[in-house]
């Protein structure tokens, strides 16, 4: 795993250095609340709340 993120990190070096690439880390927190209602509702109709909460749980 560590080998994969080495790679990445020096491939997106790369694109950065030869196309200008500009990387972004967006906010995931406003996208996690939104779809929550959304998840929740799946869940309940499949009877998997409790790993629905555990992902909940997880993403905070």
């Amino acid at each position: 795993m560590k080998l994969e993120g080495e790679l990445d990190e020096k491939n997106m070096a790369a694109l950065k250095e030869k196309y200008s690439v500009v990387y972004t880390t967006p906010d995931k927190k406003p996208f996690i609340e939104r779809s929550r209602a959304v998840i929740q509702e799946f869940a309940k109709s499949k009877g998997l709340e409790p790993i629905a909460q555990k992902i909940f749980a997880l993403a905070k």
